[in-house]
């Protein structure tokens, strides 16, 4: 019995035993499982959850043909300035930011160098992909994958754009630098990268041409241009329309294009194409002509003879140039073939032509151009032995620049090339060298202008003019050659007021016109002479205004109770109707005008309300002092603040819009109480130009105050039409004998165009010839150069006007060659900073 007993309870433990050890075995595999496959679920969980990312479509071609997309325009955002197009909303307005330092306490120049330090200085890689734009920016220069010249890269460069979120203003005055201070790299290194094309898709006009460096990597295999399977003359359109786009980029100083192949076996393909349209494809290239720095990377699988290929338009004069080793073959375009040294397997001997002629030649035939030719050696990396290198074309811009300074664009944008020595076939001396400097010396040290002591009125015996950063700008923007030089050579000295510098109503571009604060600022920037002009109130008494009635467009009227005085009260736009308002001098008194406020001259036609039609300041202009109330000027009040000055004056009888005699004031008497403001005072007459528009002013002067009218101005303005033109220049003899013995035509009539070359006009001949001065207007009044020329001040030089910097080419010949005795600015700084530079 006890036997069984202990029999079964072993049997009993060794049933627990096995079920104990089951689980111990199961919870043992649960752990291992747990351990081995957790990870690996989570893994692809965590895979599956996370969204696709988006590859790269940059630098590799993809290995399939890829439809070109359509281009998605951007979603419209709300407007962000005050243009006079749309009614601005409340939001929009500008108001005064008496807090911001940045914009009350620092002075422009200082502002614009935290502009393009916050928003400039990057590589900007523009791309498209899926029909939308892509940026990057590189972050490591030199390593960039995508091209010869930048880097790595970020998504989405963002770097400063909160500053242009900041207010209105700020964006305004720095939005450009986005554009002109970054340097732009493109690549169709992909079938759906065609980006120079897309740049002109989501870049408007006004930007395009503020872009000043692009580099582009430019693959002539993608489907863009590939000429199968499409027609020829498909592909070929498209490589025009590409370059035709490059041809509008007029602000650009920086343009290197590297064509080549994305994969090297099209190139048999294209040697048809380059064999049968060779000179027609590299045409294209002689269009483009605003950069000043200009490469052109070609591929080149055998030495190509462009002399050959462009057959009769190579000039018989350069018959001879036409090598293996040196072509030229257009005006502004100057080629060099990099071909093989016999002795240098891995070397390339570059040979420059550079014309010796000026840069202002701009249409210089080749047959005019004396070559002078530089040896140069390219050396091919030295771990690209096993390759051989290609051969290559270089493009650069016609001018007078020294060899040196050809070498060095060469250098930079290659990298690879070193400085082999110097064979000048020119007259070149070391004597003539020193001789030139010398000259230079004396005339830099005679450039100081001419200016009357100031009067014992005058609080300040020292005054420090300033021209601020605007000449410099202007300068930067010339195109290369001997009065670039010249004006760059000034750029330390010191500025003194000069009577050839005219305020043109103040310093009119940035301040509103005709008040305190724009005489001020004219004063800073060294104009000797400041122009009032002038017209009267209701009550017979003279005030500055440049129009009898343009209160509604240059002061605050419509935002007062005298609004209701207007002549024209306001109306806004309706039913396709312009908006529209007339407001007077004769419409107030003396004490009502005085109450009102300055503001800048422009409106909006487009308003709907009194304060947007005020809102309409040109885009090349600034709202940004014109905050607080700047103060208008009385006559009065302008003699005795330009006298307290010591400064000159150039008062401008306005020719009243209203029906003479006004209330018995009859035009004989508004133009003699112009004169009596100057005898009470007992101003000298020599201090004094007296202008009108108006002949029978300029004789009533000549006649009855010939002390004014020996130095009264006629602003002729029948030169504005072809008839007017020719009836004006015949007529100067005739005024001449009547005793006018100065005019002033706008400056487009004093110019003109011939052979390329900027010269004076018949007017200006036919002046000078009937012993008349000539006073030009006006200077810094028109728009940007880049877009159509500057207009109405340089219609007649537009063809050869395409940057700012043209500004200075075109004054220096009204200066030069003209002999101008003024020029009128509305930004004085400028006129001073030249008339400084050449002791005018």
């Amino acid at each position: 019995m006890h036997k069984d007993k202990l029999r079964s309870r072993l049997k009993q433990a060794g049933k627990d035993s096995k079920k104990c050890l089951k689980n111990v075995a199961w919870q043992t595999c649960k752990c291992v499982l747990y351990i081995i496959c957790a990870p690996c679920l989570c893994c692809a969980c965590a895979l599956l959850c996370l969204p696709r990312k988006r590859r790269r479509g940059c630098c590799v071609r993809q290995g399939r043909s890829v439809p070109r997309p359509i281009p998605q325009f951007p979603t419209p955002r709300p407007r962000a300035l005050s243009l006079p197009l749309v009614e601005a909303q409340p939001y929009q307005r500008t108001a005064s930011q008496p807090s911001s330092d940045l914009l009350t306490k620092l002075p422009s120049e200082i502002r614009r160098l935290i502009y393009a330090e916050a928003l400039g200085g990057i590589a900007i890689h523009f791309r498209t992909a899926h029909g939308e734009p892509r940026a990057m920016k590189c972050v490591a220069p030199g390593e960039c994958a995508c091209s010869s010249f930048d880097p790595q890269w970020e998504e989405s460069p963002s770097r400063g754009l909160g500053l242009l979120r900041t207010c209105r203003v700020v964006y305004s005055e720095a939005v450009e630098y986005l554009y002109s201070a970054n340097s732009f790299s493109l690549a169709t290194v992909s079938d759906h990268l065609d980006t120079i094309d897309y740049l002109s898709y989501y870049f408007l006009p006004q930007r395009l041409v503020q872009i000043r460096n692009m580099h582009m990597d430019w693959k002539i295999d993608s489907l863009l241009y590939h000429p199968y399977p499409e027609p020829a003359d498909m592909t070929l359109e498209s490589w025009f329309n590409s370059w035709k786009i490059l041809t509008r980029m007029t602000g650009l100083r920086r343009l290197h294009i590297k064509i080549g192949y994305a994969q090297s076996f099209w190139a048999e393909t294209f040697d048809a194409v380059w064999e049968g349209q060779g000179a027609k494809l590299l045409g294209v290239v002689k269009d483009i002509t605003a950069p000043k720095d200009f490469v052109v990377v070609l591929p080149n699988r055998q030495p190509m003879d462009v002399c050959r290929r462009l057959g009769n338009k190579v000039p018989a004069a350069h018959a001879s140039t036409c090598s293996q080793d040196q072509h030229d073959y257009a005006p502004r375009i100057i080629f060099a073939h990099v071909g093989r040294l016999p002795t240098a397997p891995h070397s390339r001997r570059i040979s420059l032509i550079n014309p010796s002629a000026s840069m202002h030649n701009r249409e210089m035939s080749p047959g005019q151009q004396s070559p002078r030719a530089m040896n140069m050696q390219y050396t091919w990396p030295a771990n690209s032995a096993t390759r051989a290198p290609p051969a290559v074309w270089l493009c650069f811009s016609n001018g007078a620049t020294e060899n040196y300074l050809a070498n060095n664009r060469v250098s930079q944008v290659l990298g690879l090339l070193k400085h082999k020595g110097t064979s000048l076939e020119s007259t070149f001396t070391m004597r003539s060298f020193i001789a030139s400097s010398v000259l230079l010396g004396l005339a830099s040290a005679a450039a100081v202008p001419a200016v009357e002591p100031r009067t014992p009125h005058d609080a300040h015996k020292k005054f420090n003019v300033q021209v601020g950063d605007r000449p410099y700008y202007l300068i930067d923007n010339m195109d290369e050659g001997p009065l670039k030089k010249k004006l760059q050579s000034c750029s330390e000295q010191d500025f003194k007021p000069t009577d050839f510098s005219f305020a043109h109503r103040g310093a009119s571009l940035q301040y509103p016109e005709h008040t305190l604060q724009a005489y001020s600022a004219a004063r800073r920037q060294g104009a000797g002479v400041i122009e009032c002009d002038v017209a009267f109130t209701k009550d017979k008494q003279l005030v500055c205004r440049h129009a009898q009635c343009d209160l509604h467009t240059t002061t605050n009227i419509l935002n007062t109770t005298l609004a209701a005085k207007c002549t024209t009260p306001f109306k806004p736009s309706a039913n396709g109707t312009a908006a529209s308002a007339k407001c007077c001098t004769s419409d107030l008194t003396l004490t009502e005008f005085t109450s009102l406020c300055g503001k800048m001259d422009g409106f909006n036609p487009n308003a709907t309300t009194a304060l947007s039609y005020m809102d309409g300041t040109p885009y090349f202009r600034t709202d940004l002092y014109a905050a607080g109330c700047p103060k208008l000027m009385t006559l009065n009040s302008y003699l005795d603040t330009v006298d307290g000055w010591g400064l000159k004056f150039t008062p401008e009888l306005k020719a009243p819009e209203v029906k003479m005699p006004f209330n018995g004031y009859t035009q004989d008497q508004y133009a003699q109480d112009l004169v009596d403001a100057f005898t009470k005072r007992k101003i000298d007459p020599k201090r004094v130009w007296l202008q009108s528009f108006v002949p029978t002013d300029i004789f009533y002067w000549i006649k009855n105050a010939p002390a004014f009218g020996a130095q009264a101005v006629y602003l002729d303005e029948r030169v504005d039409t072809p008839a007017g033109y020719l009836n004006a220049t015949a007529s100067l003899p005739d005024l001449a004998k009547r005793g006018v013995k100065i005019v002033a035509p706008a400056m487009f009539a004093l110019t003109k165009v011939v052979n390329g070359q900027i010269v004076p006009s018949e007017y200006a001949v036919a002046a000078k010839k009937a012993g008349m001065e000539i006073v030009a207007w006006s200077f810094e009044r028109a728009g940007w150069l880049s877009i159509d020329g500057g207009g109405y001040y340089y219609q007649y030089v537009k063809n050869v006007t395409n940057n700012e910097g043209d500004m200075y080419a075109v004054l220096d010949v009204l200066a030069q060659k003209v002999g101008i005795k003024a020029m009128f600015s509305d930004w004085p700084a400028t006129v001073t900073y030249y008339a400084n530079c050449f002791g005018l």
